[in-house]
């Protein structure tokens, strides 16, 4: 009796560890794919300290007047500089650190490869309170947003795209508000001159974008009629034609008419070539042919 006693006991704690083993190796296998698609194509750098760590630091102006004066920088944090082109960032390098022999920087230059093209990936040098660097970068500009704000959800993506609400449209402001609530970047545009008295205005309607774009050429739009495939193939074509030009240059765009197909077609696309050959932005920051004016506003 006792053995059969002792069997029994040894069978239900075997089955325990039976069933806490399934269940470890489970919920390794939930969290290993939950960390993997986290860091599914990451932010290049992100250098945000807490209020706390702030708070002990000495109260000094973390500012670079340096790099701040330059149009092809854009400044992403207290210290943090992304610079438009590799060239440029070659060049101030050197520059801002040739006067400081003591704190040379630490330069790190990776390299990547992309339809048999070799080109740099991301550049960076830093000391103990500056960082600069360069990262290929690609912008995607949907235009003609501004007629009707009902169907924006249906264009929803999971990349950032930056959206431009045409200024001369009748729903300029009930857009700006979905934009808003959807928590995705927007622009607002012109396609004509605009008076700076009327920039103001005309800002205000658009709930002050972080951004515009004054005097924008006008849009070579599609043919109408246009069969599905051959709108799909001209996306890819576009976005790849951008990429070779963002690696060859440092930046590039595409510009799509907003429209379900145009959007759910890049979504597809970008899926596919994951991790991403450059690095997307929803800000312009550098001077590109076709836009005379660019600025940022505080939202």
């Amino acid at each position: 009796m006792k053995e059969v006693v002792l069997k029994l006991l040894a069978f239900s704690v075997g089955a325990v560890g039976i069933a806490y083993g399934v269940y470890g190796v489970f919920s390794y296998l939930a969290y290993s794919s939950v960390d993997r698609r986290s860091y599914t194509n990451p932010p290049v750098l992100y250098f945000r300290q807490t209020a706390s760590a702030r708070a002990l630091e000495p109260l000094y102006d973390l500012r670079v007047p340096y790099f701040e004066e330059k149009t092809d920088v854009l400044c992403r944090d207290d210290g943090v500089y992304e610079v438009a082109t590799f060239r440029s960032f070659q060049q101030y390098t050197q520059d801002y650190w040739k006067g400081n022999p003591e704190e040379k920087p630490e330069v790190t230059i990776s390299r990547a490869s992309f339809l048999g093209r070799d080109y740099v990936s991301l550049a960076v040098a830093r000391d103990t309170r500056t960082l600069l660097y360069y990262r290929p970068k690609l912008l995607i500009l949907v235009y003609g947003y501004g007629d009707d704000a009902a169907f924006l959800a249906l264009e929803e993506s999971d990349f950032p795209l930056l959206r431009g609400i045409t200024c001369s449209k009748k729903q300029v402001r009930e857009t700006a508000e979905a934009f808003r609530k959807m928590e995705v970047p927007y622009c607002a545009i012109t396609y004509s001159p605009t008076a700076p008295a009327s920039l103001t205005g005309l800002l205000e309607t658009a709930l002050f974008p972080n951004q515009w774009i004054l005097n924008k050429r006008k849009p070579t739009l599609s043919p109408s009629g246009e069969a599905s495939e051959t709108r799909a193939l001209r996306v890819k074509r576009l976005l790849y034609d951008a990429i070779l030009n963002a690696i060859d240059s440092g930046f590039g765009m595409i510009e799509l008419e907003a429209g379900y197909l145009e959007i759910t077609t890049l979504n597809h696309i970008l899926e596919g070539l994951e991790p991403l050959p450059v690095s997307l932005t929803d800000l312009l920051f550098w001077s590109t042919e076709g836009f005379s004016s660019t600025g940022r506003v505080a939202s």
